[in-house]
């Protein structure tokens, strides 16, 4: 595959801007502080660097307004998304972290970008969101005229789309869309506030629980314990109460298919035991989510990738996951060559734009282009070219996945040590079996 002089100076600038993207551990140690001004239908943020003799400069302002309602762009109600009408930032790779917080602050409501224009910075953290982000969910937005669906609830005014993709491919465009945490919740936002460097210069009932530790702190109450340290104490309890997330890759890889499944390591270790006992385990038995592969020649060789066969997920992200989970295990997949639905079409799309991924595009076996017979499959008709093509990992998929299969490992070394290991493997297979069923049986 050939890279064009554009491709590869947009690839640098993606890469320059992960790089450079801040932390909020960065936001401590330069002394920014963040304030956030609430509304029923906006939300502003103000950035401050504090010097050590306690004078500040502004250093960035960024302000969002529930589309359907903002005065700076009626422009349609856009799937109740906020949209950027104001972003500026002083210091580079902040903007990027206030964008992810700007995410935050307007959930359970997406956020959209500025329906008019859009400067060539803010419009790499859009295809970055878009690209490179899989932990971000986007949503097709359509414009004014119902071009692509009939439901006038997702029309938005796609002027800033078009402006940068074009009037005729605008739906091509990060512009376009709508982006909400994939998990949903809001990390940054608890991150910043546990860390002291955020805070609300007004209260209102969408942040209760943050602005009425500031009137409590006001009222010249001082608590032997912050709040940050109580609220970061009870999650963990929380957390430790509802067991430890892993992945399991089970299976063959000579012979297949392969199992990718994730669960919660409590529940399934309580399945084991109520069995045992003569119980009925529920719950799934704590599977979250999985995917089945398997590599065969019955669609053709398909560049020798391994093909999907079935996926199912109960919680929102963790398809994502598995799905990431799969292809380091295997290296080379492919969608399901029978069917995919459109919510693993989109999923197929991210993973295809990923920085840690090379694409090979497949021949169609009924009407091969090309003498060689390995790229050939079986093809599919008027979607994504994604589900015509293989990909093949070429870098290293997110640590938070892989960790989550470091886990999964560990725990069946250590059911394998008290000769429970096959049993688990069983009851995660079955289980799985029973979650796609459930939400495919119609």
């Amino acid at each position: 595959m050939q890279i064009t002089e554009g491709q590869l100076r947009r690839m640098i600038r993606e890469a320059l801007l992960v790089e450079a993207a801040k932390t909020p551990k960065d936001i401590v140690d330069m002394g920014i502080q963040i304030e956030v001004s609430p509304g029923d239908d906006y939300v502003d943020i103000r950035a401050n660097q504090v010097r050590d003799d306690g004078s500040s400069t502004r250093v960035a302002n960024f302000g969002s307004h529930l589309t359907r309602t903002s005065p700076h762009s009626p422009a349609g109600p856009c799937s109740g998304a906020y949209s950027i009408y104001w972003s500026k930032s002083k210091i580079d790779g902040l903007g990027p972290l206030l964008y992810d917080l700007m995410i935050d602050l307007v959930h359970p409501h997406p956020l959209t970008s500025d329906r008019e224009s859009v400067s060539q910075d803010a419009k790499r953290v859009w295809d970055y969101y878009s690209k490179l982000r899989y932990d971000i969910d986007e949503e097709q937005l359509d414009d004014m005229r119902n071009t692509l669906t009939d439901d006038p609830d997702d029309n938005c005014w796609q002027a800033s789309a078009a402006a940068w993709d074009g009037d005729e491919t605008w739906p091509n465009s990060s512009l376009s869309k709508a982006y909400s945490r994939a998990e949903g919740g809001t990390p940054l936002l608890d991150e910043l506030w546990e860390l002291g460097v955020l805070k609300f210069t007004k209260s209102h009932p969408r942040f209760a629980r943050y602005t009425s530790g500031h009137e409590q702190e006001d009222q010249g109450e001082t608590p032997q314990i912050s709040e940050g340290q109580l609220r970061r104490m009870v999650r963990e309890e929380l957390e430790s109460a509802s067991g430890d997330y892993a992945i399991a890759t089970l299976g063959n890889t000579s012979t297949g298919p392969v199992y990718v499944i994730a669960y919660d390591t409590n529940k399934l270790e309580a399945s084991l035991r109520t069995e045992r006992e003569g119980g009925a385990a529920t719950d799934y038995n704590g599977v979250i989510a999985g995917v089945t592969l398997k590599r065969s020649g019955e669609h053709g060789e398909c560049n020798g990738s391994w093909h999907v066969t079935s996926s199912a997920s109960n919680e929102r992200g963790w398809g994502t996951r598995v799905y990431l989970a799969a292809l380091d295990f295997l290296r080379n997949i492919s969608s399901d060559r029978i069917s995919v639905t459109p919510a693993a079409e989109n999923l197929w799309k991210k993973l295809g734009k990923s920085q840690f991924v090379y694409r090979e595009e497949f021949d169609d076996i009924k009407n091969p282009k090309t003498p060689p017979e390995s790229d050939d499959c079986r093809m599919f008709l008027a979607r994504d070219p994604i589900l015509n093509s293989s990909i093949r990992l070429d870098g290293s998929i997110p640590n938070d996945v892989k960790d989550l299969v470091d886990i999964g490992d560990h725990h069946f070394r250590e059911l394998g040590r008290n000769y429970m290991r096959h049993e688990a493997e069983m009851h995660l297979r079955r289980s799985y079996g029973e979650l796609f069923v459930n939400m495919y049986d119609t």
